[in-house]
């Protein structure tokens, strides 16, 4: 029985408990390489420059966007879509003719499958444990603020670029990803009776909402920081300590909340438990994913400042 539960426990999952846990730190750790590999795609880029030509590898984005329509033309046939899942193809075609339109360097472009990939990766992690509404909104959020963890990334290599243009890219490419994942997955099942369990986690999204803030001015005087050179001429000494305070709340307050609601858990029969779990989980998704992306960021800013390393 307490076998059941535990997959209950877990939304109806069919895989065991170990198989589960298994896949979410597969799946969590991917989600982790991938993001900081990707400031290192123009090695492969410019090795093909090298040993091809400039012409061949201006062409690797379309060639990569044009594989992941195949791909997802596969999936859609394969998974017995119909032909409503074709639709989603002519936005997402819009999305990406405009972009390729704006930037035509091809190094830019780039960012177009590179994010695609990245929401699909998300969304194979979330599903794991979201039940209810408001998965693909996730999706959505989640891989826009990867794209500022890469792009501050690019910022402490000498020979990368920390960019505005280049967030909005990959915020666009993030909505194909998700715009393609619906034509796939569908409307999503539930309701969203999981956001009465944000109520419970008032202390992380208060020390969330304060990392925001702290986090979008930290990221706009980054670009003066980039203009001038010099850090601490150009970062204010209050925003830093408001980063270097949020990067210590975030630890404790995940600590507080992890151990306090254990304590606190309350007893409920099999089914209730299952569902209370399924909604604390889903709720918990909307809260510790941005805590760490945001806890990143910040110890990026305080790594700049510290490290004396120019930011570019």
């Amino acid at each position: 029985m307490v076998e059941t539960t535990e997959r209950q426990a877990t939304g109806f999952f069919t895989m065991n408990k170990n198989s589960l846990r298994l896949s979410r730190i597969t799946l969590w750790s991917l989600v982790a390489i991938y993001t900081f590999a990707l400031p290192y795609v123009i090695v492969v880029y410019r090795a093909i420059e090298t040993h091809f030509s400039k012409e061949i590898a201006g062409k690797v984005p379309l060639i990569m966007i044009l594989f992941l329509g195949v791909v997802y033309t596969s999936l859609g046939f394969m998974m017995k879509k119909g032909m409503k899942f074709m639709g989603p193809l002519v936005p997402c075609g819009i999305i990406a003719f405009i972009l390729i339109s704006l930037e035509s360097n091809p190094n830019k472009q780039i960012h177009i499958p590179e994010y695609i990939l990245l929401s699909w990766l998300v969304f194979q992690v979330l599903v794991l444990d979201y039940r209810g509404r408001g998965i693909f909104i996730l999706v959505f959020l989640i891989t826009s603020m990867l794209g500022v963890v890469d792009e501050l990334a690019q910022g402490i290599h000498p020979d990368r670029f920390y960019g505005w243009w280049d967030m909005v890219i990959n915020t666009a490419s993030a909505s194909i990803g998700v715009i393609l994942l619906t034509g796939l997955s569908g409307q999503a099942e539930g309701s969203w009776g999981w956001t009465s369990g944000l109520k419970k986690k008032k202390g992380l999204m208060g020390t969330g909402l304060l990392g925001i803030l702290g986090t979008v001015l930290g990221c706009v005087y980054l670009f003066k920081v980039k203009a001038t050179g010099d850090f601490w001429g150009a970062y204010p000494v209050w925003l830093l300590g408001w980063n270097g305070l949020f990067t210590v709340l975030i630890p404790v307050a995940m600590f507080y909340f992890y151990f306090g609601y254990a304590r606190r858990r309350p007893v409920l029969n099999d089914r209730d438990y299952s569902n209370h779990y399924a909604d604390q989980i889903t709720g918990c998704l909307w809260v510790f994913p941005f805590l760490a992306i945001l806890f990143i960021i910040n110890t990026i800013i305080l790594f700049v400042a510290l490290s004396g390393c120019r930011f570019t």
